[in-house]
């Protein structure tokens, strides 16, 4: 008679090494935006109207919203790049000044309607929040939660996607996973609200590969740590913390099988033949 406990079955390592920051090396990312904002070549607006100031200066976008409410949005439309696939959008930038819990931040997949976005962002009193707006309903992937933001400094956000999802950071610390949404249109930019006022560094758009650099595959691969973790993605993962995936369980007389505390155990009670299960 023999038992098998079974702690742990799955295919590669994707979900839960994308939340290192690292995971994805410089050589793995091909750029198609960047902008150190040393010029103005890509076209941002520039000047000064009943609403909004803004100027690029010393590597900087600033940008001051005058007007007592509402808020601004500015963005680019990045050319040759695909959402579908994997991708990073990062910026850096302080809020110079603004009221508390005001949100000034990123945002993506923007329509042309200016009515839907994705939105990840902070306010000055150092609590960042990751939040959704189809047809200027909101929804809430987090509340304010007040964690790695320096409030009096500058902060870096990264979105990076990676199959189906998404994985956020803050100062490249991870921070939330939640499911890939699609897009509602190509924009990618910023938004602020009434008084506040921002320095923006920089804005990178990457699409990731899963080779470059020190991460190639070669066809001599032979250690295990030839892969790193952003070359897997998982397509199945089972920690047998409970039975979503279906195996069998109960007792037939020829086998035994149960699923507790993270363990799948089989039991073949008849000694005379073989038991596969899948």
């Amino acid at each position: 008679m023999m038992v098998l406990l079974v702690p742990m079955l799955g295919w590669s390592s994707g979900l839960i090494a994308q939340r290192h920051y690292n995971d994805y090396r410089s050589s793995q990312k091909n750029y198609v935006f960047q902008d150190n904002f040393n010029d103005n070549s890509t076209g941002w607006w520039t000047g000064r109207d009943d609403a909004d100031e803004a100027s690029i200066s010393g590597g900087y976008l600033n940008w001051m919203r005058i007007a007592q409410n509402g808020k601004t949005s500015f963005w680019t439309t990045p050319s040759g790049f695909d959402e579908n696939g994997d991708f990073e959008i990062e910026t850096r930038f302080r809020i110079v000044s603004s009221e508390e819990r005001y949100l000034c931040g990123l945002i993506w997949g923007r329509s042309t309607s200016a009515t839907s976005d994705f939105v990840f962002g902070f306010s000055q009193d150092g609590d960042y929040r990751i939040a959704a707006r189809e047809d200027d309903s909101w929804s809430y992937s987090t509340d304010w939660t007040k964690e790695h933001i320096n409030p009096n400094g500058y902060n870096k956000l990264t979105v990076r996607k990676v199959g189906n999802w998404y994985y956020y950071f803050v100062n490249e610390q991870f921070v939330h996973q939640e499911r890939f949404r699609a897009w509602h249109g190509p924009r990618v930019g910023f938004v602020i609200h009434a008084r506040s006022k921002v320095s923006i560094d920089y804005l990178n758009i990457a699409e990731l590969t899963k080779s470059g650099g020190g991460g190639n595959i070669s066809s001599g691969t032979a250690s295990y740590m030839d892969y790193t973790a952003s070359q897997k993605q998982d397509v199945f993962y089972d920690a047998f913390d409970d039975n979503r995936t279906g195996w069998w369980t109960g007792n037939d007389g020829i086998d035994e099988a149960t699923i507790a505390q993270g363990y799948l155990q089989w039991e073949r009670l008849k000694v005379d033949n073989a038991t596969s299960f899948w």
